[in-house]
């Protein structure tokens, strides 16, 4: 398993870390997704075959900023 590590920008609320969390959870090869509000990033565990730009598509077009750290 793989970590990787997002800055995720636009987060304001526990109710955007919840829609952050499930969409990155729902990401083919994604096995966990910890986020935080406070310091604004999303830490994944994923497979090899885990494909990011679609993951940051996704949340991009949910208004979410997201680059790699």
């Amino acid at each position: 398993m793989n970590k990787t590590i997002y800055n995720v920008s636009n987060m304001t609320c526990m109710g955007c870390v919840k829609v952050v969390k499930n969409i990155s959870l729902q990401a083919e090869g994604v096995s966990d997704a910890e986020v935080s509000l406070e310091d604004k990033t999303l830490v994944l565990t994923h497979r090899d075959d885990f494909k990011p730009e679609d993951l940051e598509k996704e949340l991009l077009d949910l208004g979410y900023g997201v680059t790699p750290k």
